[in-house]
């Protein structure tokens, strides 16, 4: 037994959470319920849903959809938790490649840009820009799952490593300062790269291209895991496809930092698949297509996926926001990973063996 309380704490540690977990299994799990109710400064900091409204003129903001939009002045007001608001001048832009596409999206995602002076003192202090993920499809209640479900992802993955991309829900309204016309839905920021980077003790490093031996093992092979759990092929570590990658101060390697979970075949959103697509291939699947570990770095893996098994399903299940039948069959989903990596056959057979060989 004390070999084993040895071995979670170096995985753990390994991974670069933080050192306040024990020893003791005992100390571990109660660590991980921490991390599941996280209660820091900032707008980061905690999990509650945030009330947003943003004025401007909504058909010049979300008209604007070309490569070259332009920021288009704003007001966001958000609620405190006094019930008191706050008010920030803004500059808002559509973002995105696929999702800004009038054909997939008629809400498309925007970004925030904030100036020092406005977010002083705010929730927002300290972050220059940030992404907003919208309901993609506007009067279709399923996107709103869609939506929520992205978000999950992004919450899983932030329990397995502090190296990823925070997320804050909310309720927003965007209001029409030309006619008062208001669109309200749930949506959700994400945490700028550069700031992941900064509480870490890391650098963004801007870079069109990677090699496997650029990157440290040990994450990259947990990063293809969980895309491997959530059924997501749309991510290239070699052509840095949704990923983003950071260098750790004291240190030559990089480390892989993944985002844009829509594509994910645990969501199965419909825009995903094209006119010629046949009714077989709607079926969710599961593909590994990360990178080929040694033999101990998949043991190791293995063993600190089992660690945060039940975190995972506890985030999943205590998620109201989704309806029951879907929760269930994430779970579903998500104890056939767990079946594959603990059973050596299916292991090699749905892993080994698809894996990329430099």
């Amino acid at each position: 037994m004390k070999h084993k309380h040895i071995i979670i704490l170096l995985l753990i540690t390994f991974f670069l959470i933080p050192n306040t977990y024990g020893q003791k299994k005992k100390k571990v799990k109660a660590n991980i319920i921490t991390t599941l109710n996280r209660n820091e400064p900032g707008l980061f900091g905690k999990r509650d849903v945030i009330d947003v409204k943003i004025y401007t003129d909504l058909k010049k903001l979300f008209s604007d959809v070309s490569d070259s939009a332009k920021y288009h002045k704003a007001i966001l007001e958000y609620t405190n938790p006094d019930s008191t608001t706050t008010t920030l001048k803004v500059k808002a832009r559509t973002r995105g490649n696929f999702r800004r596409k009038p054909t997939t999206c008629n809400l498309p995602p925007i970004k925030l840009k904030i100036s020092n002076k406005q977010s002083k003192g705010t929730i927002f202090e300290g972050y220059k820009e940030l992404k907003i993920v919208n309901q993609c499809r506007l009067y279709r209640a399923n996107y709103q799952e869609y939506l929520f479900q992205e978000y999950l992802i992004y919450e899983y993955y932030t329990l397995l490593t502090q190296y990823s991309l925070r997320v804050r829900l909310m309720r927003i309204t965007y209001v029409d300062t030309t006619n008062d016309t208001q669109i309200s839905r749930f949506a959700f920021f994400i945490e700028p790269e550069e700031n992941m980077a900064l509480r870490n003790n890391s650098e963004v490093i801007k870079t069109e291209d990677a090699l496997p031996e650029d990157l440290r093992e040990s994450h990259l092979t947990m990063l293809s895991f969980f895309e491997f759990m959530i059924m997501n092929t749309d991510f290239s570590i070699p052509l840095l496809h949704n990923i983003r990658t950071v260098k750790p101060a004291n240190s030559d390697k990089l480390i892989a930092v993944p985002y844009d979970f829509d594509w994910s075949e645990i969501i199965n959103i419909p825009y995903r698949y094209n006119q010629f697509t046949i009714d077989e291939d709607k079926i969710p699947k599961r593909i590994y297509t990360g990178n080929c570990p040694t033999d101990k770095t998949i043991k190791e893996i293995v063993r600190f996926f089992n660690i945060y098994k039940n975190s995972i399903k506890k985030l999943n299940n205590e998620f109201d926001y989704l309806p029951e039948q879907t929760r269930k069959q994430n779970n579903d989903h998500i104890s056939d990973f767990y079946k594959i990596i603990n059973r050596p056959r299916q292991l090699r057979k749905n892993i080994l063996t698809k894996c990329k060989k430099p």
